[in-house]
């Protein structure tokens, strides 16, 4: 008969998935604890030179849950797309500049 599993709970300071350490590093440093954030906030922090979008919002509830969901997200998964798109109108409107100057000569 299978034993059942016990649950551990695992301070998310001590995560074994870097990127979660070190965002709960940010937060706890940030506001001098984690029970300082009170509401949604909005925050960005590197890691290894890469930079994260970081969003914490408290939760509680009627039952005495009182947690803190984090989500974080690399900046570039963000702003790759828009980098990429950004640098495509610059040479369409160089290419266009450069035609344009030929045109009058």
């Amino acid at each position: 008969m299978p034993r059942k599993q016990q649950l551990q709970r695992v301070n998310v300071l001590d995560s074994q998935t870097p990127v979660i350490r070190t965002a709960a590093k940010y937060l706890y440093e940030h506001f001098g604890g984690f029970g300082d954030i009170k509401q949604r906030q909005q925050l960005k922090f590197s890691r290894d030179g890469q930079e994260y979008f970081v969003e914490v919002l408290p939760f509680s509830d009627v039952y005495g849950l009182n947690w803190l969901i984090a989500i974080a997200v690399p900046e570039s998964d963000f702003l790759g797309e828009i980098n990429r798109n950004t640098r495509l109108q610059f040479y369409l409107v160089w290419w266009r500049c450069c035609d344009h100057s030929r045109e009058m000569a």
